[in-house]
């Protein structure tokens, strides 16, 4: 199943057609943004960069013609403005829309291969112990690949489920291997990959190429946590002195500079410093979310 792309209501059928026409214009477009093609296969949408272009572009005019004529209309009834002030108004908030829309759909391939690159990794050290349980066991390495891809692993199974299907189309192992590594936006699976496939063509010992694998792989999610761990100290830090620290010290200060000046505060002041004081909250918790390693032990 293809994943929708946000925003995106104009047909991806028309969208190929159309591209075709405006082919050169793509192609001068898609040079200004070289990782499109690759994270548009990593992601899996179906396109290629050109009729991908086309496709935003479109679709993001459809979003500007739709914005403007909803604005005009509903200034017009409220007949707040005239006639050439509501057309230029509308036109300059559709053309706002339209930077939007056009900037989120463009962006959207690498942050879906960047969610799929978090998944992968999220999972890939559970699939590897899996895939050298069934090795040691004496099953052979396409089966193997075929019960890891029919496990849930979530992207990992997907992952080797491609491959299990492209061995059995005639394509060498290796040369599958090679392909997962390279539509793969994951570090990790990459580098566990390619060292897959330098054991492979070099005819050396499996088994223990995968131990030392899973082992470098551990190694490095160690790493990363006890980074995540110290990076934590600080945002915890930041996190207490803009919920505790700067609303108690930051009301009493005002309390007290208005005692000198002789100024007011009112409720609203209080109402806005408390809300600047929560978004501040919000946007360091994202933050610190965001930061979090994507690991399972």
């Amino acid at each position: 199943m293809k994943p929708r792309i946000p925003f995106v209501y104009f047909p991806l059928r028309i969208a190929k057609k159309v591209s075709k026409k405006f082919s050169g214009l793509a192609r001068c477009a898609a040079r200004l943004m070289p990782q499109l093609e690759h994270n548009l296969k990593s992601s899996n949408i179906g396109l290629d960069a050109d009729s991908f272009i086309v496709l935003v572009t479109f679709n993001a005019f459809l979003w500007f013609f739709l914005s403007s004529v909803f604005l005009f209309s509903l200034i017009n009834i409220t007949k707040a403005r005239t006639v050439a002030e509501s057309l230029y108004f509308s036109l300059g908030l559709g053309a706002l829309v339209f930077v939007m829309i056009l900037f989120v759909t463009v962006r959207y391939p690498k942050i879906k291969s960047g969610k799929k690159a978090e998944q992968v990794e999220r999972n890939l050290v559970f699939a590897l112990k899996d895939l050298l349980l069934q090795v040691s066991a004496g099953m052979s390495l396409y089966d193997s690949f075929v019960l890891v891809s029919n496990s849930d692993y979530g992207e990992v199974s997907r992952e080797f489920e491609r491959s299990s299907r492209q061995i059995q189309a005639g394509v060498p192992m290796d040369k599958a291997l090679e392909n997962m590594a390279l539509r793969s936006n994951s570090e990790y699976l990459k580098r566990t990959v390619w060292q897959m496939v330098n054991v492979l063509r070099s005819g050396s010992n499996f088994k223990s190429a995968l131990r030392v694998v899973i082992d470098d792989l551990l190694k490095d999610h160690q790493d990363k946590i006890k980074e995540y761990s110290q990076e934590l100290n600080m945002w915890s830090l930041m996190f207490m002195l803009f919920a505790v620290a700067i609303p108690t010290i930051g009301s009493t200060v005002m309390l007290i500079m208005t005692s000198f000046s002789g100024a007011s505060i009112t409720r609203t002041t209080f109402m806005v410093f408390a809300v600047m004081c929560l978004l501040v909250q919000y946007v360091i918790i994202g933050l610190i979310q965001s930061r979090r390693p994507q690991i399972n032990f």
